[in-house]
């Protein structure tokens, strides 16, 4: 009798805890993953990641991709590392009660190629609103990177540009994007003739004809035939009734501020503690080997850049305030930041000199000059740093034997 109420009590403990198990333990969410699909080399590709499902807390995710097909950019939503390479860990959700959680990956895409972006739970879980750990499936998808086709034109320039009142300062130049128009007061509208050099581009018109007392702006978007775009900005400035035709409406006192949106004649930018200005005149000036001038968006306006072949890099040439020296900077037009060096792995080091290698015989000492020197000191001091630890810890193995 004693036996069977002892084998009865533990049958009941067992019943119990296992629904205990399975309160705490089979509770489950889902995770959906979006922003897979083809994408051009040197685009941005955002993945969207979301769970759903419950009363979430907190989500710790690991996010897996190819590193030599994207490029980690950033994430927004949660809290990620500046910089990865192939694998990231995303943390997201603060504690508060909510009823999903949703983070989005930014990436570049490097190179063509197929690259699966992964989302499973990271070793942090993902937590429910009452601190019990909630069981996910891991989810993924793909992302395929094709070259931009080489038959399509990148011309992105106006063949001529014309205003039906006033006159353009300075005279139109197909590389020249911002100009200014003085007109009287009894202009009260202003038409815009303009036509682009390549026939497959095609352009769009913002801004009214109708002009307000003051300053106007009116904006001619060219795109070229394989998606790149240029925007030439007119600023028309109308004079007040007190005004003859002839004014420079910056004489009124009620335009004193429009020399606020004027383009400076120098555009300044400052790197650790040094002012850099940006070179914006290449005559007579040496150019990086295997690349090509195009324009990039700093800011509001456009600055010259150059980039190789694969757009995996884009350089600037600023000019140090102090000295007067003139330097290559890596350029990174997402983040409009401007760096002396990169991180790049060993294939990205040699793909590197490769592209800023010329045609023509030249010394690997004119290679050098465009930054290269930079990326492998960077590479090689990595490296001497963990050789260098090794030695200390055999070191202290050896005098710890001896005595």
């Amino acid at each position: 009798m004693k036996k069977r109420s002892i084998i009865l009590i533990l049958v009941l403990c067992l019943i119990t805890f296992g629904i205990n198990v399975s309160t705490v333990f089979g509770a489950s969410a889902t995770v959906s993953v979006s922003g897979g699909g083809s994408y051009t080399v040197g685009s941005t590709v955002k993945i969207t990641y979301t769970y759903s499902g419950a009363n979430f807390g907190v989500a710790s995710t690991d996010i897996r991709y190819d590193s030599s097909v994207l490029q980690y950019t950033g994430c927004t939503g949660g809290t990620g590392p500046e910089f990865a390479s192939g694998a990231l860990t995303v943390i997201t959700g603060d504690g508060n009660k909510r009823s999903s959680l949703s983070v989005t990956l930014s990436f570049k895409a490097l190179k063509a190629g197929n690259s699966s972006v992964s989302v499973s739970t990271g070793s942090g879980g993902v937590v429910n609103y009452d601190g019990q750990e909630l069981s996910v499936s891991s989810k993924s998808t793909s992302v395929s990177v094709t070259n931009p086709s080489t038959s399509a034109s990148s011309n992105a320039n106006l063949s001529y540009l014309r205003v039906s009142s006033g006159s353009l300062s300075p005279s139109f130049s197909a590389n020249t994007t911002e100009y200014r128009v003085n007109v009287g007061n009894d202009v009260t509208t202003c038409t815009m003739s303009a036509d682009t050099q390549d026939p497959n581009a095609r352009l769009a018109v913002s801004g009214s004809a109708n002009l307000s007392v003051g300053h106007n702006v009116r904006k001619i978007t060219v795109t070229a035939q394989n998606g790149k775009t240029k925007t030439y900005t007119i600023n028309i400035y109308r004079a007040d009734g007190n005004s003859s035709d002839n004014d420079d409406p910056d004489d009124n006192d009620d335009n004193d501020n429009d020399d606020d949106n004027k383009r400076p004649e120098v555009l300044e930018t400052t790197i650790g503690e040094k002012k850099y200005t940006i070179v914006e005149s290449y005559d007579n000036k040496e150019v990086p080997h295997g690349f090509t001038m195009t324009t990039a968006k700093f800011g509001e306006y456009e600055i010259p850049v150059f980039t190789d072949k694969e757009l995996r890099y884009t350089l600037a040439l600023l000019k140090d305030s102090e000295t007067g020296d003139e330097k290559w900077f890596f350029y990174d037009e997402e983040k409009d930041q401007f760096r002396n060096s990169t991180s790049l792995t060993a294939e990205e080091i040699i793909a590197y000199e490769k592209a800023s290698a010329s045609k023509d015989n030249v010394s690997k000492d004119e290679e050098k000059k465009f930054g290269t020197d930079t990326i492998l000191f960077v590479a090689l001091g990595a490296t001497a740093a963990v050789l260098l630890g090794a030695v200390i810890v055999l070191q202290v193995k050896i005098i710890r034997r001896k005595r």
